[in-house]
């Protein structure tokens, strides 16, 4: 669990740890919330009230706590927004469609072609992503990105799957950034870590 910071020009950080701490809790009051992310009340309650003006956060119900009056409940309005997210192995591409809770809304997975060049494999993550959107229902507008993981070295300044071991269908290419001009939408590529290469 991150901690927040009261120091200064670190909104951003700690809106991201009230949000992350939100998220992960089945419903969280203010005390609570600020106790958990080590965030003074007034930060904490700063951030919560640019969260709901958001729609990101929304009040949802009352608990009793040990003293006082009931405490209002905090919880992620999980269709606010929804992302994309894409594994590519070297026997499976997968599209999944996700809101804010991690809910999986559809998943899309297709075989890549015997060694597949980069447009190939970024048309075929394209088709993926466009048939998951669909059966998901959700609204374009509603989708913040689409996230990549994949096996091998990545390259993030330039989006590119280096050499990746174990994958004989996906050559060398710049498939994050491809894929996100190609989808109209932010990517972000994160190398996926296999303890099974490790010997």
């Amino acid at each position: 669990m991150r901690r927040g910071t009261n120091g200064p020009r670190v909104g951003n950080y700690n809106r991201t740890v009230v949000l992350d701490a939100i998220r992960e809790s089945n419903g969280i009051s203010r005390v609570e919330l600020s106790t958990r992310t080590g965030l003074t009340q007034q930060t904490m309650s700063n951030i919560v009230r640019r969260l709901i003006a958001e729609h990101l956060v929304v009040e949802s119900g009352r608990i009793q706590g040990d003293m006082g009056k009931p405490r209002t409940v905090l919880r992620v309005n999980e269709r606010a927004h929804h992302a994309v997210g894409v594994h590519i192995d070297p026997k499976a591409i997968t599209c999944v469609v996700v809101d804010l809770s991690g809910k999986v809304m559809a998943r899309v997975t297709s075989r890549p072609p015997l060694h597949s060049r980069p447009a190939t494999v970024v048309n075929q993550i394209v088709r993926g992503v466009e048939l998951a959107v669909k059966r998901s229902g959700v609204e374009r507008d509603s989708l913040l990105g689409v996230g990549i993981a994949a096996p091998g070295t990545i390259n993030h300044a330039g989006g590119e799957l280096i050499g990746p071991p174990e994958s004989p269908r996906v050559e060398t290419g710049p498939v994050a950034r491809r894929r996100g001009g190609a989808c109209g939408t932010s990517g972000a590529a994160g190398q996926r870590h296999d303890r099974r290469r490790r010997r």
